[in-house]
């Protein structure tokens, strides 16, 4: 266990730290996109995002019905987790960071939030609170007290939640692509790749999911 928990956090960190040095190495620094805070902050998102997203691929793969050692049961939970608390912090620094200088993009002439920037934070919103209730039952007190059908159609609200986050990022790109255009600034196509590589996962997920009922009948 204690193998695991050390290989575990040498992969958050990777993460993490290859998207930070990525942003830091890559941004305009005379533009916004040069502010150390927006881009710890982004990295904290992609990195959350990232690792959810490992957790329902390696979860989907295994559903197809690739092999898997028992014990990526532990990736599959524990990175699914520490996407979450990712996302947690994400939250927090987007708050405190979310005004027309930092992400101008987002705002419109009167300083208020653009029709994309409230839904940008509508479905950020709407993800993290469906992300919390698969987090909560990951608990295994919680998870000692439900029957194995109910807490497992809990985890797949992930599913919801990991398409809730491509809306979310789908918004950002929408508003950035226009907003890079008008002001010279740098386009980022991150967000674009991670929201289609959710797409097509969905995609597996759903035709994975009527093969089975088909095989069931």
């Amino acid at each position: 266990m204690i193998k695991s928990f050390i290989k575990l956090a040498l992969i958050v960190f990777s993460i993490i730290a290859i998207l930070f040095l990525y942003f830091y190495f890559t941004a305009d620094r005379n533009k916004i996109d040069g502010n150390f805070l927006i881009n710890l902050n982004k990295t904290i998102a992609l990195s959350g995002v990232l690792c959810i997203l490992s957790s329902l691929s390696i979860s989907t793969l295994r559903k197809i019905g690739l092999k898997f050692k028992p014990s990526f049961n532990f990736f599959i939970k524990h990175l699914g987790l520490n996407g979450f608390y990712l996302a947690s912090i994400h939250i927090f620094f987007s708050l405190l960071l979310l005004n027309s200088e930092n992400h101008p993009y987002l705002f419109d002439v009167d300083m208020q939030l653009n029709l994309s920037g409230q839904m940008t934070v509508l479905f950020g919103a709407i993800s993290f609170g469906i992300f919390l209730m698969p987090a909560i039952t990951s608990v295994s007190v919680i998870k000692a007290g439900m029957s194995k059908e109910k807490w497992q159609s809990i985890q797949r609200l992930s599913y919801f939640g990991i398409g809730s986050v491509s809306v979310h990022l789908l918004f950002i790109v929408y508003e950035r692509y226009s907003f890079s255009i008008d002001n010279s600034v740098k386009f980022n196509y991150e967000p674009l790749l991670i929201s289609i590589f959710i797409i097509i996962l969905l995609f597996i997920r759903i035709i994975t999911m009527f093969n089975q009922k088909s095989s069931k009948d």
